[in-house]
This record gives C-alpha cells, sequence and structure tokens, in this order.
C-alpha cells in the first residue's frame, strides 16, 4: 500500500487535449487522466514517462512537451 512510509508513488499524468489562454492565465482543457502505481523512489527517472506514452498508445515523437 502506497503511504507515507512507502517507498512507492504514483504518477499522475493529464494528456490528450490542449492548452487555452497564456501566461499566469494558461488552462489544459478536455484532458484525460490517467494514474502509474506502484512507481518505486529508488529506481524513478523522468524517462519512464516514454514508457507511459507507449501504455497509452501514443506513437513516438520528439514532438512531445511534458510540463
Amino acid at each position: 500500500m502506497v503511504g507515507v512510509d512507502s517507498d512507492e508513488f504514483t504518477v499522475e499524468v493529464h494528456h490528450g487535449e490542449f492548452f487555452v489562454r497564456q501566461g499566469s492565465n494558461r488552462a489544459y482543457v478536455d484532458e484525460r487522466v490517467n494514474w502509474f502505481d506502484h512507481c518505486d523512489i529508488d529506481t524513478w527517472s523522468p524517462l519512464w514517462f516514454e514508457d507511459f506514452f507507449e501504455e497509452l498508445h501514443y506513437p513516438k515523437s520528439a514532438a512531445f512537451k511534458i510540463y
């Protein structure tokens, strides 16, 4: 179970739609949300996002941006 004393955490990914407005008024609208559970603090890497995109059935692309 993930909790305060756990070595695991969950990554929440918002994806699939677009930003509107600019600056501090910017908002991401109509997105989908997926969670990736049991990420380990000792082996975590932002490179895992490539695997997440694959699991979400996105084609590989250099155009992806992570915010």
